[in-house]
């Protein structure tokens, strides 16, 4: 049987097909992890929520509730604090159970569609300065420790893919402009956010809450520049 040429039209609509259907894969992952992201906001509101009751007890997960004799505390709420107490440890691992879907969401979203540009001719494969893909606009030159940026896992000269809903698709002056990063900061404080880098050759997907008070400047606690390949 004759194999068709690598430049043949059939292999050239099947590559194209593969493509296609790795980037609805993708995109239903992608939805998927955003979805669990809203559901990990609500756990963290909740969490909180019982932490003001604690707070308010001037309690914390370890303060004894019985006095030295053995007798519940008359100067605070001691079912309350119980409560509430019994209900963190819960959702802490709710938490936990879904950062994990997350992360499992997150790597489903490359995977179909590198699988699908592997299988593809070479010469219908999109470059990575191509404008069909995401292309790096920016390069992480300093990191803070114990800062946001860190806890989210990114490393000094990680490439940026998106921030948010940032990227050179949605956004092409990036190359050329990091103003509309301070704006998507200043939307996500206090709340996940999807960014995805280029580490080495290796593409990854982290999770970054902007916010202040972790004991530095600003939001992020990372220096971001423009990058150009």
């Amino acid at each position: 049987m004759e194999l068709p040429s690598p430049t043949s039209p059939a292999l050239a609509r099947q590559a194209e097909a593969s493509s296609s259907s790795g980037s609805v894969i993708a995109e239903g992952a992608r939805q998927h992890a955003l979805v669990l992201v809203k559901q990990q906001e609500a756990l963290e509101t909740e969490m909180e929520l019982h932490f003001t009751t604690l707070r308010a007890n001037r309690s914390t997960m370890h303060t004894p509730l019985l006095t030295p004799d053995g007798f519940p505390r008359d100067d605070i709420d001691v079912f309350a604090v119980r409560t509430a107490r019994v209900r963190i440890i819960e959702l802490r691992n709710d938490v936990e159970k879904v950062r994990e879907d997350i992360k499992r969401a997150l790597e489903g979203m490359w995977e179909p569609v590198l699988a699908a540009r592997a299988a593809a001719p070479k010469e219908s494969t999109p470059q990575m300065n191509g404008t069909d893909v995401q292309a790096p606009f920016a390069r992480v030159d300093a990191i803070m420790p114990q800062s946001p940026a860190s806890e989210a896992g990114l490393q000094k000269d990680d490439l940026l893919l998106s921030f948010g809903l940032l990227s050179t698709l949605s956004h092409p002056s990036l190359k050329q402009d990091l103003s509309p990063l301070a704006g998507a900061t200043q939307q996500h404080q206090d709340r996940n956010m999807i960014v995805m880098i280029l580490r080495g050759a290796e593409r990854k997907t982290l999770i970054l809450q902007p916010r202040t008070g972790w004991g530095g400047r600003g939001m992020l606690g990372c220096h971001i520049v423009p990058y150009r390949a």
